[in-house]
């Protein structure tokens, strides 16, 4: 696992050290009524599941932020492209070539992701 999350300067959680997730929360993260967020989580196992839990939430966020920011620079290509001369019959086709692939892109981005994962909380 140290592989996989090292590239992004992640720290895996470790087993070995069996304090609860509540001992590695960053300073001044949490407020001061932060029991009901920890309070599934017990001891290694408990941490880890939470990573889990907030790795999803920021992949989601920083993923709707890279596509937010992808949106804004595509539709600035297309502004571009329409305010560009077109008189030219082959700069006309090349940019309505270019339009369309940004275009594409733009519905792309429109569009859901789905990965599946192993299941790793149970209740009961």
């Amino acid at each position: 696992m140290d592989e996989l999350l090292a590239p992004a300067g992640i720290e895996a959680p470790s087993f070995e050290d069996d304090r609860g997730p509540k001992a590695f929360a960053l300073n001044g993260i949490l407020e001061d009524n932060d029991e009901p967020f920890f309070a599934d989580s017990v001891g290694s196992l408990g941490r880890a599941e939470l990573v889990v839990d907030c790795l999803l939430d920021a992949t989601a966020d920083l993923a709707w932020h890279i596509k937010e920011y992808k949106r804004t620079e595509i539709k600035a290509r297309l502004a571009e492209i329409e305010a560009s001369d077109l008189s030219d019959p082959a700069t006309k086709k090349a940019a309505l070539k270019e339009a369309t692939r940004l275009n594409k892109m733009l519905d792309q981005l429109d569009k859901q992701v789905r990965w599946t994962f192993p299941q790793w909380k149970v209740t009961g």
